[in-house]
C-alpha cells in the first residue's frame, strides 16, 4: 500500500466493507469483475461527491484490485503534482515518480479541482498521455465542474472518453468515523 502512495486510513478499504445499500458497491464489482478488459482498454472512472462520501475509498478498492491480480497502480493526491515533476522524485531507483504515474496499469488522481493553478498543465499531460496510451485512470473530485469549467470542453472530452463520470452520493463518513472515534475517548476515559 505505501509503495502505490496510499494513504494508512484507506489500507483497510474493500468491497466486502461497503454496505449493500451502497449504490456504487456494483459499478466497482462490475469493474473488478472485468478488471482485465477495463485495465487494457485504459477504462476508469471520474468518482464525483462530496467531501467524505467515499469517493477516494472507491478508487483505493480499485487500485488495490488492479495490485491483487498482478498489475500496477499509483496512488497521487493531485495538490502534489508539482512536487512530481519539479523535484523529480524518485519511485525507486532509475525511475521517477512522473514516469511511474505515466506507465502504471492504473492510476488514481484523488481530488482533481484542488491543485494549484499553475499544476493544471501538468495533470492535463498525465491525463493526455494516458488517454493515448490507454492507461487507465481514476479520478476523484468533488467539485462536478473541475474538468469543464477549468479545464475546458476540449479537455472534459478527452477524459471522459474513457473515464465514466460517476456521481458518488451518500453521508460523511468522515463525520460518522469522528463520532465513533469521540464516542471511544469518553468510554476509555
Amino acid at each position: 500500500m505505501r509503495r502505490m502512495g496510499v494513504g494508512k486510513r484507506y489500507w483497510d478499504v474493500s468491497v466486502t466493507k461497503l454496505p449493500d445499500d451502497c449504490k456504487h458497491k456494483q459499478i466497482v464489482m462490475s469493474y473488478i469483475e472485468e478488471l482485465k478488459q477495463n485495465i487494457d482498454f485504459g477504462n476508469g472512472f471520474i468518482f464525483i461527491g462530496d467531501y467524505g462520501v467515499g469517493k477516494t475509498s472507491l478508487a483505493v478498492i480499485l487500485a488495490k484490485a488492479t495490485v491483487s491480480f498482478g498489475g500496477s497502480a499509483l496512488f497521487i493526491a493531485v495538490p502534489d503534482l508539482s512536487d512530481l515533476k519539479i523535484k523529480e522524485t524518485m519511485f525507486s531507483e532509475g525511475i521517477t515518480l512522473w514516469d511511474r504515474a505515466l506507465s502504471v496499469d492504473l492510476l488514481v488522481l484523488d481530488d482533481i479541482g484542488s491543485e494549484h493553478n499553475k499544476d493544471w498543465g501538468l495533470l492535463e499531460r498525465i491525463i493526455r498521455n494516458r488517454v493515448n496510451d490507454c492507461k487507465s485512470i481514476i479520478c476523484t473530485t468533488n467539485n462536478n465542474t473541475a474538468f469543464q469549467e477549468k479545464y475546458g470542453g476540449g479537455f472534459h472530452s478527452i477524459a471522459t472518453s474513457v473515464m465514466t463520470e460517476v456521481i458518488v452520493e451518500g453521508k460523511n463518513w468522515r463525520e460518522k468515523e469522528k463520532k465513533e472515534k469521540d464516542k471511544s475517548e469518553v468510554i476509555d476515559k
